[in-house]
């Protein structure tokens, strides 16, 4: 007779038991025989949302910015779609760009006169994204606070290899790829 011990792991309703069961099979009748011997339940940390995630905002007040693509074209042209996300109301905004670098800027300008002036805008590190931040850093925002109520525009970039920092938008890009 041989004896074989198990350990198995079920996700249930965010609840994670551990079951241990010691299995026995008869090499000469091949009869199994499974016996349960402890059932424990552990309960799975959740990580706390960001605190820009759940603070009080106006739709499309705090922002993520992601391309997916690219798609291509006739002519061997591309194109990639640039998804707008709210962080606090899961609403997106698509905008279509033939370039990643000089059309993002006329993207983000049309989303800003669409859908308003966003107080936070959470990207990845892509150069576009970084060089459009350095044009936004360089916009004199004390002179233009002056004269209307825009405020500064505080461009927040995820680490490097760290795609989960911003999940809210990354599950987006798969529905709408």
């Amino acid at each position: 007779m041989c004896l074989v011990s198990s350990a198995s792991l079920f996700s249930v309703e965010a609840k994670v038991f551990a079951q241990s069961s010691l299995v026995s099979l008869c090499l000469i009748t091949g009869i199994v025989v499974g016996t349960t011997l402890s059932l424990e339940y552990l309960d799975t940390p959740t990580a706390p949302l960001p605190v820009d995630r759940l603070r009080v905002a106006s739709v499309f007040e705090i922002t993520g910015v992601y391309f997916a693509g690219p798609l291509y074209l006739k002519r061997n042209q591309k194109s990639w779609i640039v998804i707008y996300t709210c962080a606090v109301f899961r609403a997106i905004h698509l905008e279509l760009t033939t370039s990643i670098t000089e059309s993002f800027l006329q993207s983000f300008r049309r989303y800003v006169a669409r859908r308003g002036r966003p107080s936070i805008v959470y990207s990845d590190n892509g150069t576009n994204l970084v060089g459009v931040n350095n044009l936004i850093k360089r916009i004199n925002w004390e002179r233009v606070a002056k004269y209307s109520t825009v405020n500064k525009i505080d461009w927040k970039f995820i680490p490097p290899s760290v795609p989960w920092w911003s999940d809210f938008g990354e599950n987006l890009i798969g529905m709408v790829k």
